[in-house]
Parts: structure tokens; sequence; C-alpha cells
């Protein structure tokens, strides 16, 4: 009996799979970072907080997921109520 994924795996291969093992593959660079911060503490104390991700090092795609994830932990961080100013976000 033939699974669903196996019948992708066989049959879009280069389309389907292949581009999701490259992700997986590039996020395994981000593992090395060695510097670390709370992102609450730093929002919450500081008037401008500003989060550089190198693109040149990371590429387009990993780039855009790690900020829409940071983004999306300071929306989460908002609602839970745990963020006590106003945020503006800029690119």
């Amino acid at each position: 009996m033939k699974t669903e994924y196996q019948g992708i795996f066989n049959t879009k291969y280069s389309t389907s799979v292949l581009p999701i093992l490259n992700l997986i593959s590039e996020l395994g660079f981000l593992q090395s970072a060695n510097e670390t911060v709370d992102l609450i503490e730093e929002v919450n104390n500081n008037f401008l907080t500003s989060i550089s991700i190198k693109q040149s090092e990371l590429g387009k795609n990993i780039t855009r997921m790690v900020g829409g994830a940071i983004i999306q932990e300071i929306f989460t961080m908002m609602m839970s109520g745990l963020v006590k100013k106003k945020v503006v976000f800029s690119d």
C-alpha cells in the first residue's frame, strides 16, 4: 500500500520534497548562534530594539522565515500581555 507521501516523493520529488529538505538543511546553520537575549526583556526595557538578520549569510528564504518567526513571537508576547508598550515594525 502506497502512502500519500510516497506518491509525492516518487512523482514530485524535485518540486515538492527537495525544497523542504533544502530549507531544513539551511536551518541547521542557525543553530550555530552563540549569543541569545530575552526578547521580552529587550522590548520592555529599551526604547528601540533592532534585530538584524544577515541575508547575505542566511539566504533570502531563511531570512524571511526567521523574520516572520520573530514578528509572530512579538505578536504572541503582545497578545499575552508580556509587552507593556506599543510596538512598531519597520523593515
